[in-house]
């Protein structure tokens, strides 16, 4: 088969397999693009890898034209559109042998953008105003704790709405990085190799920035220095700490390996949800100080020994 006749066939299979994906999505509710919306850019990860942008683009037409006819929804049209775009995008980087901060940030753009998308902006034309709600979300747990400031009730809700919708956003971006890898490798299409977990480091001026905007944040709340920025800051402040806590569960997960003690790992997943403050602590140590090599040093040095 040659290369012509080869992207025409993938191509079609391509826009047939999202076809019955988005079949099923329909007669079972949304129930497949609520929970596995994470696999829709996949699909056009594989053809745009092997067969490069241009082809990526006519699948991406097809499939946001055919989400059209089968949904008829805004909503669908634009989760398949977006989706797509991310797997095109991501793929034809991987033809051009682009790197994986590249292939990352592209994907982080492009979802970030959905979530903006179908989170906010389309609700909003249907007419339910999600900031609307969590106005109704704050007076309710005011008038359950009568001493509580409704306005900052509702400033705080707003906040964690806006993380929410960001922090999903990341891990999205992050599965579909991981997943990709995987796939591409399987399927034998060259790509960049992922870093190993030691080697995965952010600048510890950037550590510093984050930490006194975590700082500040909290001064601020308490101070009421700036209240105009008050929203902001603590915002940025919740993404920072959600790093940090990030970078503490790589943390135990390398103390994990490089020690040979499994259990560690469970204990990483077990801090995440009852101490995730203890991870944090890890993850600022990881990221402003010399701590991850000190450790990796401390265990080769008593390998060797």
């Amino acid at each position: 088969m040659n290369t012509k006749t080869r992207q025409i066939t993938e191509g079609a299979m391509i826009i047939a397999i999202e076809a019955v994906f988005l079949l099923l999505d329909k007669y079972l509710g949304g129930l497949i693009s609520a929970y596995v919306f994470w696999a829709l850019p996949l699909f056009n990860v594989v053809y745009a890898a092997r067969h490069g942008y241009r082809a990526g683009a006519v699948v991406w037409v097809s499939v946001t034209l055919l989400s059209f006819i089968i949904t008829g929804d805004l909503y669908g049209v634009v989760l398949v559109a977006i989706t797509n775009l991310t797997g095109m995008v991501y793929g034809g980087g991987v033809k051009e042998g682009r790197s994986n901060a590249w292939l990352f940030g592209s994907a982080l753009l492009t979802t970030i953008v959905n979530y903006a998308l179908t989170s906010v902006i389309i609700p909003i034309m249907y007419g339910i105003d999600i900031f609307e709600e969590t106005r109704m979300i704050a007076d309710a747990i005011a008038q359950s704790i009568p001493q509580m400031d409704v306005s900052r009730m509702y400033d705080m809700v707003k906040e964690f709405t806006i993380a929410s919708i960001m922090l999903a956003a990341i891990l999205e971006a992050v599965i579909v990085h991981i997943l990709a890898h995987v796939l591409l490798k399987r399927l034998k299409v060259p790509v960049a190799p992922l870093k190993d977990m030691q080697m995965i480091r952010i600048p510890k001026w950037l550590g510093w920035l984050m930490l006194a905007i975590i700082v500040l944040a909290v001064a601020n709340t308490r101070f009421k220095w700036a209240p105009a920025l008050d929203t902001y800051l603590t915002l940025l402040s919740i993404i920072c700490q959600f790093a940090f806590i990030a970078f503490g569960y790589m943390e135990v997960l390398m103390l994990a390996r490089i020690s040979g003690r499994k259990q560690l790992s469970l204990a990483a997943v077990i801090l995440v949800f009852l101490m995730p403050t203890l991870l944090m602590v890890f993850g600022i140590l990881d990221v402003v100080t010399d701590y991850r090599e000190r450790l990796t040093e401390r265990y080769a040095n008593g390998q060797k020994q």
